[in-house]
């Protein structure tokens, strides 16, 4: 994935142990603290008349570390509609991934979206934002890879903006690996690290064709 100059130099934070199935754990480490929590997730893809394509799914995780005064649970969703005769393809309804969350068992005031937006190429742009505790994140998705001269058409990862600065970012290829932009407040590595696990562990549509 190519990077930001604002965080090329920024060293990966690997999530381990994600794998390919329904659930799971997962830990990491970014040099100071460690976290680790669990996860669960689905996807289905439903077919009525061979024309409409329904694709839903969700994903749920917990995380549990240092500056969280109880695990962070998260609840998300996605859906899209795809309706596909001979050879034209259409989406109806675009892809839209959502996120709402629970400290301690109950709701907190924090929310994350993603949305799929139009585009005259094959490229699958998105974008969106997450909100938690002070913090503000735009998203974005990243179609470039190094070296590459050409864009691919799923996202292989996500850029997290502040005010238009470039925070943080999440390569979803293979073992997901995080990069943040050096801060000393815990509350931006916190909306990093929460929004990179939502992307993380998304089973997308984008690239699951089974």
């Amino acid at each position: 994935m190519v990077q930001p100059a604002s965080l090329a130099e920024a060293a990966p934070i690997r999530i381990e142990q994600i794998g390919g199935g329904r659930s799971g754990q997962f830990s990491f480490t970014d040099g100071h603290d460690a976290f680790a929590g669990r996860f669960v997730r689905s996807a289905d893809r439903l077919s009525y008349f061979d024309t409409i394509k329904d694709h839903r799914g969700t994903t749920d995780f917990t995380l549990a570390g240092p500056h969280l005064s109880a695990p962070l649970s998260a609840r998300c969703d996605f859906a899209e509609r795809v309706l596909e005769i001979g050879i034209f393809t259409s989406t109806p309804e675009r892809f839209a991934y959502r996120c709402s969350f629970l400290s301690d068992g109950r709701p907190i005031p924090a929310r994350f979206e993603l949305q799929e937006g139009p585009s005259a190429t094959l490229k699958r742009d998105r974008r969106g934002e997450i909100a938690l505790d002070r913090v503000i994140l735009q998203i974005r998705s990243i179609h470039r890879i190094e070296r590459s001269p050409l864009p691919v058409a799923a996202p292989i990862g996500y850029l997290f903006e502040r005010d238009g600065m470039a925070v943080g970012s999440v390569e979803i290829n293979g073992t997901p690996e995080v990069r943040i932009f050096p801060t000393d407040d815990p509350a931006v590595r916190r909306a990093v690290y929460v929004g990179a696990l939502a992307l993380a562990l998304l089973w997308d549509p984008a690239n699951n064709t089974d």
